[in-house]
């Protein structure tokens, strides 16, 4: 499990119950038991991106939605649609902090800095309510707002 300082001050500042961290933790040690050969490539991106040190369960989700890009961009169906796959699951039945997290660390990000073919291609793949929360923020594919996003 992954250690953030201060979880049940930062949960109640934000008016979360104390279980909600401990839900996205479950989230990443279910991700990392699920694709154990791209733990070190996450923590990498985690790496990269923060420099080190404890960080939330949540930026590990971000780092995760790099790694699914990443196979995007390579057009490894197996990887995205399993990626996917299992993230759709973890939505469908998680808590609301976990579908919070999946929301604005996952999903939203996901085809960001994609070109616009290779985002129309992962977008075929994107699961039935991952597209609804997409075009809520960034609109239909072939918009502006989507392109640009």
């Amino acid at each position: 499990m992954l250690y953030c300082p201060g979880r049940q001050q930062l949960n109640a500042a934000l008016g979360l119950p104390l279980s909600a961290h401990a839900d996205i933790d479950a989230l990443v040690e279910r991700i990392r038991a699920a694709f154990p050969d791209v733990v070190s490539l996450v923590d990498a991106k985690l790496q990269d991106i923060y420099g080190g040190g404890p960080e939330a369960s949540e930026a590990w989700v971000f780092a995760f939605q790099y790694v699914t890009k990443d196979a995007a961009r390579a057009k490894d169906t197996q990887q995205v649609k399993e990626h996917l796959s299992l993230m759709d699951g973890c939505y469908q039945t998680g808590s609301d902090a976990v579908r919070s997290c999946i929301e604005g660390k996952y999903v939203q990000h996901l085809l960001a800095g994609l070109t616009g073919a290779e985002k129309s291609w992962a977008w075929s793949l994107f699961p039935r309510d991952f597209r609804s929360f997409y075009v809520a923020i960034c609109g239909e594919p072939g918009s502006v707002r989507f392109e640009n996003a």
